[in-house]
């Protein structure tokens, strides 16, 4: 853990594939913004094309309906992971329920 209390290293994406379906609370500040319930887990390129220590890759999470959380850097809570500091993105919202995706890039 960092001075702050957060975690000095990120999931993996292997680590991140096994909560898949599980929801993520979410805080920005000192507001509680619910929950994201993890969807995807999607490489972004292969290990072969990358330079990075680890296997780029984005989290996709599924808010709710209603009006969605504008981009930035959110606390995320998950009991494998502990808090997260997340830069999430609205990536789309589903026509039918009104469903807000997110993004979070891992690079």
């Amino acid at each position: 853990m960092g001075e702050n209390g957060f975690p000095l290293s990120l999931p993996s994406s292997q680590e991140a594939c096994a909560v898949i379906g599980q929801e993520f609370r979410v805080r920005g500040g000192s507001e509680d913004h619910g929950v994201l319930l993890l969807e995807e887990v999607k490489a972004e390129r292969s290990r072969a094309a990358s330079t990075a220590w680890r296997m780029p890759y984005s989290m996709f999470l599924r808010g709710p309906s209603g009006e969605s959380l504008p981009q930035g850097i959110y606390t995320l809570f998950h009991p494998a992971f502990g808090p997260l500091c997340l830069y999430l993105v609205p990536r789309s919202r589903e026509l039918r329920t009104g469903a807000v995706r997110y993004e979070a890039v891992f690079d």
